[in-house]
C-alpha cells in the first residue's frame, strides 16, 4: 500500500505488468497474514544453472508432445518448479536431454527403441 485516499480507498503499489487501476476500495481489501502451515509456504524455484555463461534450467520430466509445423515440440516439466511452469519446448531446445526424451517415448509407445 502506498497511500490512503480519502477515507475509503487505498493507492497500491502493482507489478508494472499489470494493467488496471491502482486504487481500490477498503471493502475489497484484507491484511496479509503469515502462512500458519508450512504447505501454505511458497518455496522459491532453485536458481538456473550457468553453463558456457548462459542460464540453463534443469528438466524434470517430458509429460506430452505435439506437432507444431514441421517439428514436434515437448511439455516439459521443470526440476524444482511446479505445473503452473510448464513450457512447450521444441525438440532442438531440449539439448542435454536426450535420455529423458528416450525414456519418454519408451513409455508413450510402449516398446523399447
Amino acid at each position: 500500500m502506498t497511500r490512503a485516499i480519502g477515507h475509503g480507498a487505498y493507492e497500491l503499489k502493482l507489478p508494472t505488468t499489470w494493467m488496471i487501476h491502482n486504487v481500490f476500495n477498503k471493502n475489497l481489501l484484507t491484511k496479509w497474514r503469515e502462512p500458519k502451515f508450512q504447505i501454505q509456504k511458497d518455496t522459491p524455484p532453485p536458481p538456473p544453472e550457468i553453463i558456457n555463461e548462459e542460464e540453463e534450467y534443469e528438466i524434470e520430466a517430458i509429460r506430452k508432445h505435439r506437432k507444431q509445423g514441421n517439428g514436434i515440440q515437448y511439455l516439459v516439466h521443470w526440476k524444482g518448479y511446479s505445473d503452473e511452469d510448464n513450457k512447450w519446448i521444441p525438440e532442438s531446445g531440449l539439448g542435454h536431454t536426450k535420455e529423458l526424451l528416450k525414456d519418454y517415448w519408451q513409455i508413450a509407445l510402449g516398446q523399447s527403441l
